[in-house]
């Protein structure tokens, strides 16, 4: 998969005031088929350090792209179109993650990977749905009572 392999030369991680589009455009349709019948790969718009908007806690963010729900009040509307992603197989996604634990960890910020296989930009499946919040509830009971 040479000529639709992911670009090492573009960063996971971005400042939030990077315009990051066209980021995909250089894989060939064929793969981006093949990876997204497949779930060898999935399409990563960027990481984002530093969050505070979308949960409980400081969070480490990894946002994907092609999220087909059109919010009208998205704050990131360039995770729309998935030519805006960069292919990743998700060891380098983890990799990109972990290479954040030390520092979380060193700051007393508990850290969780979690992953939802088969799923997206949003969650769709009832069990997952499930888990994250309890999660989210389990979190507030522990840090917000």
């Amino acid at each position: 998969m040479s000529e639709g392999a992911p670009n090492t030369e573009v960063p996971l991680v971005a400042s939030p005031y990077d315009l990051r589009v066209s980021l995909g455009e250089s894989v060939d349709e064929s793969h981006t088929k093949a990876a997204l019948r497949s779930g060898d790969l999935g399409f990563v718009h960027s990481f984002t350090t530093g969050s505070a908007v979308d949960g409980p806690g400081i969070r480490l963010v990894a946002w994907t792209s092609a999220c087909m729900f059109r919010c009208q009040y998205c704050h990131n509307p360039d995770t729309w179109t998935l030519s805006n992603g960069i292919p990743v197989t998700i060891e380098q996604a983890t990799d990109e993650l972990r290479k954040y634990q030390h520092g979380l960890k060193a700051m007393g910020v508990p850290t969780t990977l979690v992953v939802y296989e088969g799923e997206g930009h949003a969650l769709r499946k009832p069990e997952h749905l499930r888990d994250l919040r309890s999660r989210e509830i389990a979190w507030f009971n522990k840090y917000l009572k």
